[in-house]
């Protein structure tokens, strides 16, 4: 087979394998949930993109190495997605208070509203970080109704209203702490809507 054939097959393979993930990716940065993600499949295609650009480096093939380097880049990307979005208990608190909202026909903007600043009052008393407990909340309501077939946009908002009511009861500089973390996402939740 001519070299010139071969390189390209194996630059066309190189690139499909090593773009393969970016899909599941695209995927949990647009859902912000990784329900049905298996982080094993993550690791164990991590630690085969390693062998595989060690082997390049062996072969002097540039091809392969390239390829796999770039796969590693990707992987890296979808395992700190899949750490940030993995189901924590603030989302499945939140996912239980949609559902149950739902099943009693309730406000679920209300119910998340109210949740959230529950929570977030709870864990600021017991001496926890308003605004990493904001953001987890948030993104837990916005995952949750994602799950839940709603609107994130519209649960988000009322996590973030519940969010700043909470810091508010406790100081000024946490309320405006929230209140900046609260934006950041909503905003980005809004950029995410218009891009779909």
């Amino acid at each position: 087979m001519d070299a010139t054939i071969s390189t390209v097959i194996g630059a066309v393979a190189a690139s499909l394998a090593t773009f393969g993930f970016v899909p599941q990716i695209l995927k949990i940065w647009r859902s912000k949930s990784v329900g049905d993600v298996s982080v094993v499949t993550f690791y164990q295609f991590t630690a085969g993109v390693i062998l595989w650009a060690i082997y390049g480096y062996f072969r002097d093939d540039f091809v392969v190495i390239i390829a796999n380097v770039v796969a590693l880049v990707t992987l890296v990307i979808a395992l700190t997605l899949y750490y940030r979005y993995k189901t924590g208990p603030l989302q499945r608190l939140m996912l239980l208070t949609l559902r149950a909202a739902q099943e009693i026909g309730a406000d679920t903007t209300l119910a998340v509203r109210r949740s959230t600043h529950g929570i977030i009052s709870g864990i600021v008393a017991a001496g926890g970080d308003a605004v990493a407990i904001a953001e987890d909340a948030i993104y837990g309501a916005i995952a949750a109704a994602n799950s839940a077939g709603l609107r994130s946009e519209e649960v988000g908002s009322a996590a973030a209203a519940g969010a700043v009511e909470a810091a508010a009861e406790v100081s000024q500089e946490a309320k405006k702490a929230v209140s900046k973390a609260t934006s950041d996402i909503l905003e980005e939740v809004e950029m995410e809507q218009e891009t779909k």
